[in-house]
């Protein structure tokens, strides 16, 4: 008996052992191209502007697949994993043709309505400013520090990045029970407020707190929006180029491929004629 309580216990333990914390999962697509090309893909985890010299980019069923919808310069899409061919690099986002129709001026005939995984192509694109630009442009004035606040009771506001956007206010009632919070990275900004970066906090990671003034939410933002081509409106856009890809014949390939059958068969036509004269 002993030996099978031993044997159960080593066996939940190694089942233990081998399920991830619920922070550390990362997501992966079930398109089809991703699992023939998982191996060939990075992770990425960034968030990117739409932008195409036309006003608008044509989001895909695979980078060399059937266009599925044309989104508007100007929108912002999550990439969680990047595919590179040489100078092209490709990255597939999780996107809602339904949730946000001013974003999208055309959209296949034939697509599921809701979320779908399509691949946007990132030369038409440019990086959100975030924590990782911001890290990469202050490297010289972070500080690897670990500082201790207190947490409980308190309406924290967190922010991306010090001088970014505010991600989220806590209700006090949500921190009530928590004693306190550890950063790893320690900022000063230009005005004298002092910044630790935590990196995990409530399903966030690398996240910002302003230690010098921790429950304000109007702290000054900057403007990091980058310079895009402008938006298409109205019908410009509407029409989905055609498809070329692999297995599937366009309008215009179709025609020509008539063309061709049509004068092989007078020329076949011709040389029955004067065979039989």
């Amino acid at each position: 008996m002993r030996g099978r309580n031993c044997l159960l216990s080593l066996l939940l333990a190694a089942w233990l052992l081998s399920v991830p914390a619920q922070a550390d999962v990362i997501w992966e697509p079930s398109n089809s191209f991703y699992k023939d090309h998982a191996d060939q893909c990075e992770l990425e985890e960034r968030v990117y502007w739409i932008n195409g010299p036309e006003g608008y980019v044509t989001l895909r069923e695979a980078p060399d697949g059937r266009p599925i919808a044309n989104v508007k310069n100007g929108s912002k899409f999550y990439v969680n994993w990047v595919w590179k061919k040489g100078n092209d690099r490709w990255g597939v986002v999780n996107c809602d043709l339904t949730g946000e129709p001013d974003k999208y001026l055309a959209v296949a005939d034939g697509t599921e309505a809701g979320w779908q995984e399509l691949w946007l192509p990132l030369e038409e694109a440019v990086l959100y400013y975030d924590t990782q630009s911001f890290e990469e442009d202050h490297r010289g004035e972070l500080s690897p520090e670990r500082k201790t606040f207190a947490v409980a009771d308190k309406a924290l506001c967190f922010y991306e990045y010090p001088g970014g956007p505010l991600i989220w206010q806590m209700d006090p009632a949500d921190t009530r029970d928590e004693n306190s919070v550890e950063t790893a990275v320690v900022y000063t900004d230009p005005a004298g407020r002092e910044w630790g970066k935590v990196g995990y906090w409530y399903g966030n990671r690398n996240i910002w707190f302003c230690l010098s003034d921790l429950e304000n939410p109007d702290l000054p933002v900057e403007d990091h929006t980058p310079d895009l081509y402008p938006a298409a409106e109205g019908e410009a856009g509407a029409v989905l180029p055609a498809y070329t890809g692999a297995g599937r014949v366009t309008a215009p390939i179709y025609a020509a491929v008539g063309l061709v059958c049509g004068v092989t068969a007078v020329l076949l036509l011709r040389m029955k004629k004067r065979k039989a004269a």
